[in-house]
């Protein structure tokens, strides 16, 4: 009687019925199109890497401000050459637009500044030839690029000519060394890449930043580790700790208020992007 009642009482009025439908409509499809993003965020692994379960985030914390930021080089340096019990490797990546092709209107691309231990850190499988090792990120060091598969494909064809072919990037000559395999995309959500290059080269790509790596203040780079095994979230927490207070102490103009915050990074979405994404993923439950 009363679903009647109510069926009768909304066929009555056509527009308010029609808005609430609506209403309900966009609520359900804006919950749902938020929560599909926060699962796949926040519970799905990005592909294309081995064992993402033992990696984590390190990224830098103000004690009086309670936001995460990223690491810079000299950080990177100090918290990847003291914790080699914690960590098996510790990379760093930073992505860039850059310019690809000479003459006419270099196209615009993604590139991604990565050190040398990017690809084998992650377990990343070349398609072609080779990936960046620690050998191509060294001041000197020939320049060089990975490119995506996509932009394989897609600007060149998908052909092996390129392999022996130098590409302009940025007004410069570099040398295609391989081809990512076409599960792999980067390691943090919206960081994907078209191109891969050294860190060495950031004065190539980002020529206003070349200071980068060596300034202390600049909170730049992402900065992601493998735990070694046996070792757990809570225990590398502490080590870090233990650096930052060491890094406090013989930086205190920089560092004295600043400490390390380690996470779980199999998701792929980085510290700073999921302070954002959860608050919306905690309204639609």
């Amino acid at each position: 009687m009363d679903i009647r009642y109510a069926l009768r009482t909304l066929l009555a009025q056509p527009t308010f019925t029609l808005g609430a439908v609506l209403t309900l409509a966009l609520g359900i499809g804006a919950n749902s199109t938020i929560f599909t993003f926060a699962n796949a965020a926040l519970f799905r692994p990005m592909p294309g890497i081995a064992y993402p379960e033992d990696l984590v985030w390190l990224s830098a914390l103000w004690q009086d401000r309670g936001r995460e930021v990223r690491l810079s080089y000299p950080e990177y340096v100090d918290y990847r050459d003291s914790m080699t019990t914690v960590f098996s490797d510790v990379v760093g990546f930073r992505s860039t637009p850059v310019s690809l092709g000479s003459g006419g209107e270099p196209q615009r691309i993604r590139g991604q500044l990565v050190t040398g231990n990017f690809f084998s850190a992650l377990g990343v499988v070349p398609a072609a030839r080779r990936l960046l090792g620690s050998e191509d990120d060294r001041p000197g060091s020939a320049p060089v690029v990975v490119l995506s598969d996509r932009l394989w494909r897609q600007q060149f064809g998908g052909s092996q000519d390129v392999l022996s072919t130098p590409i302009v990037i940025n007004g410069r000559s570099f040398a295609v060394i391989g081809i990512a395999p076409d599960t792999f995309h980067g390691p943090a959500i919206g960081e994907t890449a078209d191109v891969w290059l050294p860190l060495a080269r950031l004065a190539d790509a980002r020529a206003s930043d070349r200071a980068l790596l060596t300034e202390r203040g600049s909170s730049w780079l992402l900065v992601m580790g493998r735990l070694r095994e046996s070792v757990s979230l809570s225990s590398a927490q502490a080590a870090a700790t233990a650096v930052s207070a060491r890094l406090a102490a013989s930086y205190p103009d920089m560092q004295a208020n600043r400490t390390v915050h380690i996470s779980d990074a199999r998701s792929g979405l980085a510290p700073e992007g999921r302070g954002e994404l959860l608050p919306s993923a905690c309204f639609c439950w």
